[in-house]
């Protein structure tokens, strides 16, 4: 954070505890002030399961401009989740789901602040298909970004990094090298692959 803080996001089970599935996982977070000698974790979680069976995973966190967090989560609901830290990573509000995001399959979200323009800019998965020779394996057909110019609360510029019904996409890394540069790695069925772009193109410019 821009006080020296450094946050954690993370997931834990907190029911179903024998089972290995994705159910039963509530998100919350590590924080530590002395530059990662010691950590403590959040004094309570963010929790859409025992009321709503939702599992909140693999969240990514973003210091918003009025000093809160933002956590942004998958889950197998359809939609991600968002939740938010007023008092840097100690508490969590209540997670909500992102209705405006599809996210038919779940993969891992990011969300990154766009240096040049003070924007968020959100990574997720936002189509799923199908195998053609098994149909029990699904893939991550569509890895998609979305630009928010009012710090999570709505999102234009809805676009695929990469997509092919036939490929598997996820599990992203983000990078901006200039005011105009940006770099997003991320996996496929074949590797691992580099998509090289000029921050302009998330606003839906060629």
């Amino acid at each position: 954070m821009k006080d020296g803080r450094i946050i954690a996001v993370a997931e834990h089970k907190e029911y179903l505890p024998s089972t290995s599935d994705h159910s039963g996982y509530v998100g919350m977070s590590f924080y530590s002030d002395d530059n990662g000698h010691s950590w403590h974790p959040s004094k309570n979680k963010v929790d859409l399961f025992q009321a709503q069976q939702v599992e909140v995973q693999e969240a990514d966190a973003v210091e918003l401009k009025d000093g809160r967090l933002m956590m942004f989560a998958r889950t197998y609901s359809g939609h991600p989740v968002r939740a938010y830290s007023s008092d840097r990573g100690e508490t969590w509000s209540a997670g909500e789901m992102i209705q405006e995001l599809e996210m038919p399959y779940a993969g891992l979200p990011t969300v990154r602040r766009i240096p040049s323009t003070g924007d968020l800019l959100f990574i997720w998965i936002t189509e799923r298909s199908v195998d053609k020779t098994n149909p029990n394996v699904h893939w991550r057909c569509a890895l998609s970004s979305a630009v928010s110019r009012d710090e999570g609360r709505t999102f234009e510029h809805i676009q695929p990094i990469a997509r092919d019904p036939e490929d598997d996409f996820g599990y992203q890394c983000v990078e901006f090298l200039s005011d105009d540069l940006v770099l997003v790695g991320y996996h496929t069925r074949d590797g691992l692959h580099v998509a090289r772009f000029d921050v302009s193109w998330l606003y839906g410019k060629p």
